[in-house]
């Protein structure tokens, strides 16, 4: 749709839109009035910029004997009226069952913690952390080893001992 404006002053003057679309050319010119005369500029272009992407940090990653932890930070990085930020974490590792966690409507910076369990020692644990909005999607990709096994403890034959721990 179009539409028009009048301002009567004799000096400068500007105008400023609201509830235009993100990402969106304008076609625009200026008309100058003197009383008797009307002066027309010359038409010009303006764009809207973009929605922004998410932000997304990997805050931490705890391993453990048999899994891990995973922490992120989901920033949706300012929000266009109507948009929403979805975002989730998925931890898997091969021959298991992937655990994922997901969130919708986020429009403040969220923390995701995901965590995965009863991975067998010395398995390499991977996790994806996604967010997506009307601008963009990104998302971290990593991955963790669990611990090996501890050593068990080797007696020499023939000796004698006491108060064994390992």
């Amino acid at each position: 749709s179009s539409g028009w404006m009048q301002i009567n002053s004799s000096v400068d003057t500007s105008y400023h839109f609201g509830l235009l679309f993100p990402n969106t050319s304008y076609l625009y010119r200026s008309q100058v009035r003197d009383g008797v005369n009307i002066e027309v500029g010359p038409w010009a272009v303006f764009t809207t910029p973009g929605i922004p992407g998410p932000i997304l940090t990997l805050d931490s990653v705890s391993v453990q004997d048999h899994g891990g932890i995973v922490y992120a930070t989901v920033d949706p990085n300012g929000i266009w009226s109507g948009s929403e930020t979805h975002a989730g974490m998925k931890l898997w590792y091969l021959g298991g069952t992937p655990t994922v966690q997901t969130g919708t409507g986020i429009t403040i910076p969220s923390t995701f913690v995901s965590s995965i369990g009863s991975v067998p020692s010395s398995t390499t644990v991977f996790y994806q952390i996604w967010a997506v909005n009307e601008g963009d999607s990104v998302s971290i990709n990593g991955s963790f080893l669990t611990p090996a096994p501890d050593a068990p403890v080797q007696l020499a034959l023939g000796q004698s001992y006491a108060n064994i721990t390992s």
